[in-house]
């Protein structure tokens, strides 16, 4: 899910002063945690927590909500008084992260909230589900998405100590000598990168006719991944109805894919209109895809991808559209 607003200021470019001040201090908590907790069979939430604690930054849970050009507070689940939240070094990828521990459950289930400014008046909002382990460190991670298109995941680890309002995190890289880490998508390689050919994918639409999006020779295809639950993708839809409306007769399939069932479709159908061609997901078009709503991909008249992008807003069908004309001229 993608929020439009402006950049917080970047705060966090120097995550070492924040670790020195703070080394001692956590590595000491941890140890203290693991000698007085009775001992317990082991785990997989035990084993996480037995981690090397030179490998994690650390940083104090702060009271309130994080200042980041848009207004946190519109959002049901966040609110000033009860919520907190803490900084994560994003490094050049994430120019700031933010861990947001809201004040009440989600659904009667334990949520955390990570908002990441992505790149110029981006930001992301994401969940993340948490457990407790037996001495009521709790424990999660979050698969981030980078990269030019956002396929690109890079895994963050985090810990929480509650008594004591301190939170452990790490970055994939990270090391005794760089405990946290600094997020780095070097040697990774995009699934579908800009000017590449679109992979193998066939789906189904709703009549159980089976689509192959890279068998459309001569033509653009126009594709959209998303999900019911998702409401940045059903506010674009009647921007991109009206795309559908002025292209499908010019040499443009429009196809969309859809994480639900072709019963929840149905339903949704009876109340929304959506005219691209629907069609359902299969493992294979979540895996291409990925897990962030929606994405957006324009595959060019010889089957190469001239778009990739996830978030949506509703002005997403411009910069759809621009990309339509210039591949209908030729350019």
């Amino acid at each position: 899910m993608t929020i439009r607003g402006n950049p917080p200021a970047d705060f966090l470019r120097r995550p070492g002063k924040i670790f020195d001040k703070c080394r001692y201090l956590w590595s000491a908590l941890l140890l203290t945690l693991l000698l007085i907790s009775p001992v317990q069979p082991q785990s997989d939430s035990t084993a996480a927590q037995n981690d090397d604690p030179q490998m994690f930054a650390a940083v104090f849970v702060k009271p309130g909500l994080p200042e980041v050009g848009i207004d946190l507070e519109s959002f049901p689940y966040f609110d000033r008084d009860s919520s907190a939240y803490a900084p994560i070094y994003g490094g050049d990828i994430f120019p700031s992260v933010y861990l947001i521990f809201p004040g009440k459950a989600i659904a009667g289930k334990r949520m955390w909230f990570m908002v990441s400014h992505e790149e110029a008046n981006t930001f992301g909002i994401s969940t993340i589900p948490v457990e407790a382990d037996t001495t009521g460190m709790m424990i999660a991670s979050k698969e981030v998405h980078a990269g030019e298109t956002g396929q690109l995941t890079l895994k963050l680890e985090l810990r929480y100590i509650p008594t004591h309002r301190l939170l452990l995190y790490r970055w994939p890289n990270a090391s005794p000598e760089h405990p946290g880490g600094i997020p780095s998508t070097e040697g990774m390689k995009e699934p579908m990168p800009i000017g590449g050919l679109m992979p193998e994918l066939w789906v189904t639409d709703l009549k159980g006719d089976t689509l192959w999006l890279n068998r459309f020779p001569g033509k653009i295809v126009v594709v959209n991944w998303w999900a019911m639950f998702c409401s940045p993708c059903i506010e674009e839809m009647p921007g991109l109805n009206k795309l559908v409306e002025k292209y499908r007769d010019k040499g443009v399939e429009f196809i969309a894919i859809a994480r639900n069932t072709a019963e929840e479709l149905q339903d949704f159908f009876t109340s929304h209109r959506f005219l691209y061609r629907q069609t359902l997901a299969n493992e294979q078009a979540a895996q291409l895809m990925g897990n962030v709503f929606p994405r957006h991909v324009i595959i060019d008249q010889e089957g190469r991808i001239a778009f990739n992008q996830s978030g949506g807003s509703q002005d997403k069908a411009q910069e759809l559209e621009a990309v339509i004309v210039r591949l209908l001229e030729g350019r």
